[in-house]
């Protein structure tokens, strides 16, 4: 968590929602030229939602990335995970089919961002599940859901094709580029 009062503060305000700090991580993302990012999960008091709250190096961005998720279960064993952030650096990925994903880039207010989320859930009109698996398992496990489904959908390489080819396929970069004119000129991003 990065040191200053502002900082403090808005921590002290996600944990009045009812969230409590679950664990962190480090990232290093080689798609973008090894920018690291500092991330800090918390999960509300009902284990219905995780928030992970990103910060991405170098130290002199004030860029704060959050990340919303939740699971929904809409009938027998078919569960939609709902991921909602506000990201204003490309993915340039699909998401994968069980994923409902929204890109807000322009929406800076973390809490607008949870309002937002709990209404596209609502309106969806699934049960909601309780994440009861470990929140750094829990995100490790989309990671390899998102991976294997674009390696699937040919925008990443195969694992054994990255040291020659790179992570991006030809048409990965081109989403990647494109992704990356449309939130640098009009702030928006195409939906995955």
């Amino acid at each position: 968590w990065k040191i200053g009062k502002s900082y403090s503060d808005f921590k002290e305000q996600i944990e009045s929602r009812g969230f409590k700090r679950v664990g962190s991580s480090e990232t290093t993302d080689e798609a973008y030229d090894g920018i690291l990012a500092y991330n800090t999960y918390f999960i509300s008091d009902d284990a219905l939602t995780l928030l992970s709250i990103e910060f991405t190096l170098p130290e002199s961005t004030d860029e704060i990335t959050t990340h919303l998720i939740s699971m929904a279960k809409f009938g027998g064993d078919n569960v939609e995970i709902f991921l909602t952030r506000n990201a204003n650096r490309p993915i340039g990925l699909f998401a994968p089919q069980e994923y409902s994903y929204l890109n807000l880039p322009m929406q800076h207010d973390t809490f607008k961002l949870l309002d937002i989320h709990k209404a596209r859930i609502k309106e969806a009109a699934g049960k909601l599940i309780a994440i009861d698996s470990d929140a750094l398992e829990f995100v490790r496990k989309m990671e390899n859901d998102w991976q294997n489904a674009n390696i699937e959908y040919g925008i990443l390489n195969n694992k054994r094709d990255v040291d020659e080819l790179g992570i991006l396929t030809s048409e990965g970069k081109y989403r990647l580029w494109i992704e990356s004119l449309l939130l640098t000129y009009f702030g928006y991003a195409p939906k995955c």
